[in-house]
């Protein structure tokens, strides 16, 4: 009961601070859909990069 206990607070802590990390990254990543044609400079070799990447 006790290991159980321990295991599902470290599992939460690992959710949070996952999600407290990679919320606003998610949420600016979001918000530009569809906005492919404005980008120039540096945003557009930063998005061919990362879609290489993946």
């Amino acid at each position: 009961m006790r290991r159980t206990r321990a295991i599902a607070a470290i599992a939460l802590r690992v959710f949070l601070f996952t999600a407290i990390f990679t919320g606003p990254a998610a949420t600016f990543a979001y918000t530009q859909i569809g906005q492919h044609s404005q980008m120039s400079g540096i945003g557009l070799v930063l998005y061919v990069s990362l879609q290489r990447a993946a």
